[in-house]
């Protein structure tokens, strides 16, 4: 037997992840969360939940943390409403965890990262720099990190065998900035 006036969802993330995710405490709620329900049709179905427990143990294999999410009226029994799929006992969901808002961020190709996290960093006086920055968020192709860049300075993306601070080089464009500039 289940109840039908709510559902939990397990989802695991990254124990990094933890700290920019809002748990439920005193009487405040937990992150909202959406349920991507894959259908099998053209656009998958979303279901609005919220976090409400971070779970003690981590998952086995993956040594993830666990949360849980609860879904209000999984079935549509109590608003009858048609407009979502029902969430079904066992479906496989990807969930989309709300975690703020992040301010002042570059989006970098994780190729860009090199040893111990580092950026290298031209400056208009074509010399080298290399930076640090915190890395704020991890997605699978690219990284989110605080903006350590003045106005003036480009990212480089490209593979140097090594770079030193204060060394020179001859920056040039991407491919897609050469083809976007070029003159017919």
């Amino acid at each position: 037997m289940v109840g039908t006036d709510s559902f939990w969802v397990r989802a695991t993330l990254p124990i990094s992840d933890l700290k920019r995710i809002r748990l439920p405490s005193k009487g405040d709620k937990g992150a909202s969360a959406g349920i991507v329900i894959d259908t099998g049709g053209k656009e998958d179905s979303v279901r609005e939940g919220t976090v409400v427990r971070l779970l003690s143990d981590l998952e086995s294999t993956g040594r993830m943390a666990r949360v849980l999410i609860e879904v209000s009226d999984p079935l549509n029994i109590g608003t009858g409403a048609d407009s979502n799929d029902p969430l079904l006992l066992g479906s496989y969901v990807r969930v989309d965890i709300e975690a703020g808002h992040l301010s002042d961020v570059l989006t970098v190709p994780r190729s860009a990262l090199r040893e111990g996290n580092r950026l290298w960093v031209v400056g208009q006086d074509n010399r080298i720099r290399i930076v640090e920055p915190e890395i704020l968020w991890t997605l699978p192709e690219t990284v989110l990190v605080e903006n350590q860049l003045q106005s003036s300075e480009r990212l480089v993306v490209s593979e140097l065998k090594s770079a030193l601070p204060g060394m020179l080089v001859n920056p040039q464009p991407l491919e897609a900035d050469q083809k976007a500039t070029d003159k017919p």
